[in-house]
């Protein structure tokens, strides 16, 4: 009947995303067959083409099953698309349905904002988001508390604001108002926070600011993240782990009755 399975353009995008998400691999259950030669069962592994045409032709075919079994590492448009498409379908309107309210829990959103933060960490350009420049840049009362006082360098807030080549960008220059009205708050005079600290105060006082940094990403009190995509990206989870973690909870459960 018209309308209970998506088109074969839209079946192929949304089947081209549930390959991509990290961890398909973990999911997707290659055919057994009986080997004559052998008398056993053995499994074949599929090319990654013929994953797409068995994914394709399952979509289109029985795109319920589709759902029960790659649901949860869909995203929230395909789900709502396929819902839409076979909008005549009851197992399919079950699955999206359930899909679609079950939310995500605080331990899923946990898990993948830390592995968002693992990708963001990776990265260790100069101007990388966990930059020492880049976490003053979005908290500077932070950078003042943890790192000023160590006498760490950072750029000097008397820096004129001309036009021109290497002229500060205007939030930095809030940045650096900002800093200097702290200072101005602080009851220790200026002579009193210039002490000397050895290499490795630095180091720890560099240490103890990153983490507070990675805590207030983990929290979502960052500024411009879009902590919504972040807490809904299925591709942010890691299949193995999460099953090695629900083997953990079931040896651990039988083992405690």
């Amino acid at each position: 009947m018209e309308g209970q399975t998506p088109q074969r353009p839209l079946a192929h995008d949304v089947v081209e995303r549930v390959v991509a998400v990290q961890g398909f691999q973990d999911i997707f259950k290659h055919p057994i067959s009986f080997d004559p030669d052998k008398g056993d069962f053995v499994q074949r592994k599929l090319a990654d083409s013929e994953v797409v045409v068995a994914l394709l032709d399952l979509l289109q075919r029985r795109p319920g099953v589709f759902l029960e079994r790659y649901g949860k590492i869909m995203g929230r448009v395909d789900i709502e698309l396929l819902a839409k498409h076979a909008h005549e379908d009851p197992e399919v309107q079950h699955w999206a349905a359930q899909l679609l309210t079950q939310g995500v829990s605080e331990a899923t959103r946990r898990r993948r904002r830390r592995q968002k933060l693992q990708e963001l960490m990776s990265d260790d350009g100069e101007d990388c988001y966990f930059s020492v420049h880049m976490i003053r840049q979005r908290h500077p009362r932070l950078f003042f508390e943890e790192l000023a006082r160590f006498g760490i360098s950072h750029a000097s807030p008397s820096v004129p604001m001309t036009p021109g080549q290497g002229a500060p960008k205007f939030s930095e220059f809030l940045v650096n108002r900002l800093e200097v009205m702290l200072e101005e708050e602080t009851e220790k005079p200026q002579t009193e926070a210039r002490e000397e600290f050895t290499e490795l105060e630095k180091t720890d006082a560099r240490a103890v600011f990153l983490h507070k940094a990675q805590q207030r990403f983990l929290d979502g009190l960052d500024d411009g993240v879009d902590y919504e995509a972040i807490d809904n990206d299925p591709a942010l989870d890691d299949y193995r782990q999460l099953e090695q973690d629900a083997q953990d909870a079931y040896f651990q459960s039988d083992f405690e009755s």
